[in-house]
Protein backbone atom coordinates (compact mmCIF):
# COMPACT_ATOMS: atom_id res chain seq x y z
CA UNK A 1 0.00 0.00 0.00
CA UNK A 2 1.39 3.36 -0.90
CA UNK A 3 1.77 6.29 1.50
CA UNK A 4 -1.16 8.34 0.10
CA UNK A 5 -3.64 5.47 0.17
CA UNK A 6 -2.61 4.69 3.77
CA UNK A 7 -3.10 8.34 4.70
CA UNK A 8 -6.53 8.45 3.05
CA UNK A 9 -7.58 5.21 4.76
CA UNK A 10 -6.58 6.68 8.10
CA UNK A 11 -8.59 9.83 7.39
CA UNK A 12 -11.58 7.75 6.27
CA UNK A 13 -11.54 9.19 2.75
CA UNK A 14 -10.74 6.04 0.79
CA UNK A 15 -13.88 4.05 -0.03
CA UNK A 16 -14.61 1.37 -2.58
CA UNK A 17 -11.39 2.08 -4.41
CA UNK A 18 -12.11 5.78 -4.90
CA UNK A 19 -10.93 8.91 -3.17
CA UNK A 20 -13.67 11.39 -2.44
CA UNK A 21 -14.89 13.94 0.05
CA UNK A 22 -18.51 15.05 0.33
CA UNK A 23 -18.98 18.80 0.34
CA UNK A 24 -21.45 18.43 3.21
CA UNK A 25 -21.14 15.37 5.47
CA UNK A 26 -24.14 15.05 7.79
CA UNK A 27 -23.62 11.34 8.42
CA UNK A 28 -21.46 11.61 11.53
CA UNK A 29 -23.22 14.43 13.39
CA UNK A 30 -25.16 13.91 16.61
CA UNK A 31 -28.85 14.80 16.41
CA UNK A 32 -28.43 18.27 17.96
CA UNK A 33 -25.76 19.31 15.48
CA UNK A 34 -27.56 17.59 12.62
CA UNK A 35 -30.82 19.46 13.10
CA UNK A 36 -29.03 22.79 13.64
CA UNK A 37 -27.21 22.23 10.34
CA UNK A 38 -30.39 21.11 8.55
CA UNK A 39 -32.15 24.28 9.69
CA UNK A 40 -29.27 26.38 8.34
CA UNK A 41 -29.34 24.45 5.05
CA UNK A 42 -33.10 24.89 4.68
CA UNK A 43 -32.76 28.65 5.22
CA UNK A 44 -29.98 29.00 2.60
CA UNK A 45 -30.83 26.06 0.30
CA UNK A 46 -29.90 27.77 -2.96
CA UNK A 47 -26.29 28.17 -1.73
CA UNK A 48 -25.98 24.38 -1.45
CA UNK A 49 -27.39 23.51 -4.89
CA UNK A 50 -25.04 21.16 -6.73
CA UNK A 51 -22.99 20.27 -3.66
CA UNK A 52 -22.38 16.64 -2.73
CA UNK A 53 -24.17 15.59 0.46
CA UNK A 54 -23.59 12.51 2.59
CA UNK A 55 -26.51 11.68 4.88
CA UNK A 56 -27.45 8.75 7.14
CA UNK A 57 -31.09 7.91 7.74
CA UNK A 58 -33.94 5.48 7.16
CA UNK A 59 -35.15 4.70 3.66
CA UNK A 60 -38.92 5.16 3.40
CA UNK A 61 -41.71 5.61 0.91
CA UNK A 62 -43.97 8.62 1.45
CA UNK A 63 -47.34 8.92 -0.25
CA UNK A 64 -48.81 12.34 -0.98
CA UNK A 65 -52.45 12.14 0.10
CA UNK A 66 -53.47 14.89 -2.34
CA UNK A 67 -52.07 13.64 -5.65
CA UNK A 68 -51.42 10.01 -4.67
CA UNK A 69 -47.79 10.15 -5.81
CA UNK A 70 -45.27 8.05 -3.87
CA UNK A 71 -41.91 9.61 -3.04
CA UNK A 72 -38.67 7.84 -2.16
CA UNK A 73 -37.20 9.53 0.91
CA UNK A 74 -34.38 9.35 3.39
CA UNK A 75 -35.88 10.12 6.81
CA UNK A 76 -33.80 11.66 9.58
CA UNK A 77 -35.12 11.75 13.16
CA UNK A 78 -33.72 13.34 16.28
CA UNK A 79 -32.91 11.32 19.41
CA UNK A 80 -36.40 11.85 20.89
CA UNK A 81 -38.02 11.00 17.53
CA UNK A 82 -40.13 14.14 17.79
CA UNK A 83 -38.56 16.03 14.89
CA UNK A 84 -38.17 14.67 11.40
CA UNK A 85 -36.48 15.88 8.25
CA UNK A 86 -36.39 14.11 4.93
CA UNK A 87 -34.60 14.24 1.62
CA UNK A 88 -36.36 13.10 -1.53
CA UNK A 89 -34.13 10.55 -3.24
CA UNK A 90 -33.53 10.20 -6.97
CA UNK A 91 -31.37 7.10 -7.31
CA UNK A 92 -28.39 6.86 -9.63
CA UNK A 93 -29.24 4.62 -12.59
CA UNK A 94 -28.47 1.01 -11.70
CA UNK A 95 -28.29 1.62 -7.94
CA UNK A 96 -29.69 -1.27 -5.91
CA UNK A 97 -32.77 0.02 -4.09
CA UNK A 98 -32.75 -0.84 -0.35
CA UNK A 99 -35.64 -2.35 1.61
CA UNK A 100 -38.12 0.05 3.16
CA UNK A 101 -37.01 0.91 6.71
CA UNK A 102 -33.32 0.19 6.06
CA UNK A 103 -30.80 2.43 7.81
CA UNK A 104 -28.45 3.59 5.07
CA UNK A 105 -25.87 6.22 4.25
CA UNK A 106 -26.52 7.99 0.97
CA UNK A 107 -24.37 10.31 -1.08
CA UNK A 108 -25.91 12.50 -3.75
CA UNK A 109 -26.09 15.95 -5.32
CA UNK A 110 -28.25 18.44 -3.45
CA UNK A 111 -31.07 19.89 -5.53
CA UNK A 112 -33.56 22.11 -3.70
CA UNK A 113 -36.99 22.09 -5.35
CA UNK A 114 -39.01 25.25 -4.74
CA UNK A 115 -42.72 24.49 -4.76
CA UNK A 116 -45.46 26.83 -3.48
CA UNK A 117 -43.26 28.57 -0.87
CA UNK A 118 -41.91 25.20 0.32
CA UNK A 119 -38.41 23.87 -0.25
CA UNK A 120 -38.20 20.16 -0.96
CA UNK A 121 -34.63 18.97 -0.40
CA UNK A 122 -33.68 16.39 -3.01
CA UNK A 123 -30.59 14.26 -3.49
CA UNK A 124 -30.04 13.47 -7.18
CA UNK A 125 -27.86 10.67 -8.53
CA UNK A 126 -27.94 9.19 -5.03
CA UNK A 127 -26.00 6.07 -4.21
CA UNK A 128 -25.54 4.03 -1.07
CA UNK A 129 -22.10 4.34 0.49
CA UNK A 130 -20.46 2.43 3.37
Amino acid sequence: MNFWKALLLTAGLWMVGHCFAADVDLSRMNSTMLFARLYEISETAIEYKGKTFRVKGYYQLAKDEIDGKTYLVLLLSDAAACCNFSFEIEWLAGEKIPKKGSRITVEGTFNPIFEENVIIPQLKKARIVP
